[in-house]
């Protein structure tokens, strides 16, 4: 690798993608091994065609038993998933058949797309010693290698969460109501195929209520308000329907102790902090942890460099990318 006689800065702001500075080939290359490799690991992990654990057999049974509509009602065995992931898997077994490749096609296929991503969004965001880094962290993080062959959610999970990122950072040049009107038609897709969905759109309702704000249009307003309403709905449809179908007691109780005591408030602060933490040590254990305050150097850091809105809810690889 050549040695380089200046150190650039770690972020810089977002830039077409034919306007980026020249850069040494060396780092652009190894930044495309990494994609690669990060593709082949997913793939010899889907060869492998492991067996399933009991959750994931759990909920493949209720795949391959139901019907379209009936998935949309009480699964079997107190399992849950969001609803259009499991007509996606149905899908799948109408046209392909249940074998365990075709049951884990879509949290492969989503787990590449996720690297390919993550490569094309940090280029636009990072400079490219970090680009190394950011691709890096995801595509050798083990949890996410394992979440590529198996037939749950927590790939497309992954997905959507640094999808939401990426069309954020994108869609920067777009006139405002256009841009409204995309994440309007995105809330009830996303919503509908991935639980933490709703938390993504969370913060990109309070992202985009800053833009709104500042452009003091009232059509703009108009878009906003609606994209609220499109997202509450989207909600309310998952949650008094499918979700409160999926919910039993033997869930409640593997659950409960997981989520925040509210009867005891002044620890909702610290229960904040760890779950943040756990989230990030989750996808890079064991240096998740400590990659959790790099990450929080690297938000300062953009939030200085105006590139606040960086602070929506992202998959636990995509914070410590943004740290490097």
């Amino acid at each position: 690798m050549p040695h380089e006689t200046s150190a650039p800065l770690h972020v810089r702001e977002a830039t077409p993608m034919g306007d980026s500075p020249p850069v040494p080939v060396s780092w652009q290359t190894l930044s495309k091994v990494l994609v690669v490799l990060g593709v082949i690991l997913r793939t010899i992990q889907f060869g492998r065609n492991p067996s399933m654990w009991h959750d994931e057999a759990a909920l493949v049974l209720n795949v391959i038993q139901k019907g379209f509509t009936a998935l949309l009602g009480p699964l079997l065995h107190a399992e849950a998933a969001p609803p259009l992931f499991l007509w996606l898997e149905r899908a799948v077994v109408v046209s392909l058949g249940d074998g365990t490749y075709a049951l884990r096609l879509i949290p492969y296929l989503a787990s590449c797309a996720m690297v390919v991503l993550m490569w094309i969004t940090a280029r636009r965001l990072l400079d490219p010693q970090a680009t190394v880094w950011a691709v890096l962290l995801l595509a050798g993080s083990e949890r996410l290698l394992w979440h590529s062959c198996e037939a749950k959610p927590y790939a497309l999970d992954a997905l959507l969460g640094l999808t939401i990122i990426s069309l954020h950072e994108f869609s920067r040049s777009w006139e405002l109501n256009r841009r409204l009107l995309v994440f309007i038609l995105a809330a009830p897709l996303v919503i509908w195929l991935s639980f933490p969905g709703c938390f993504l759109y969370g913060g990109v309702l309070l992202v985009l209520f800053d833009d709104v704000r500042r452009k003091q249009s009232r059509l703009g307003w108009i878009w906003y308000g609606l994209r609220i309403l499109v997202v509450f709905a989207a909600f309310g449809g998952l949650f008094w329907g499918p979700i409160q179908a999926q919910r039993n007691v033997s869930m409640d109780n593997c659950w409960n102790h997981t989520f925040p005591d509210w009867q005891r408030p002044w620890l909702i602060p610290w229960w904040f902090a760890v779950s943040t933490v756990e989230v990030a040590d989750y996808c890079l254990r064991p240096l998740g942890g400590v990659l959790t305050c790099v990450a929080l150097v690297g938000g300062f850091h953009l939030w200085r460099e105006g590139r606040g809105p960086l602070g929506l809810p992202a998959p636990g690889p995509a914070r410590p990318g943004a740290g490097a």
